[in-house]
């Protein structure tokens, strides 16, 4: 398992297992398409619609994590899927973190 979800089971409910928490994790540190290109498991917009509305279920508050940036691939290769997709079909609501300079 990544060392990033060691990490964030730190604040989440007991109880909540890794594989509850996230759709797709990959050992290498890499944008999501070039992680899920060396493991061979693409990621699926289907998959993770139904992983956040079975945990939508379950939790009242939920925080879904961008991976690389807001245009950083999930997929890019006959198939592409970009972070706005996810948004868009899950209707979430946006807080972009940046650092001030």
């Amino acid at each position: 398992m990544p060392e990033d979800v060691n990490y964030i089971e730190n604040f989440v409910p007991r109880g909540c297992s890794p594989e509850t928490m996230f759709s797709y994790a990959y050992e290498q540190a890499l944008s999501p398409h070039l992680a899920a290109k060396l493991k061979g498991i693409p990621a699926s917009l289907e998959r993770i619609m139904q992983d956040y509305r079975k945990i939508s279920e379950q939790y009242a508050y939920v925080v879904i994590e961008g991976c690389g940036g807001i245009v950083c691939p999930i997929r890019y290769d006959q198939t592409k899927i970009f972070l706005t997709d996810i948004i868009r079909q899950l209707n979430l609501n946006v807080l972009v973190v940046v650092r001030n300079h």
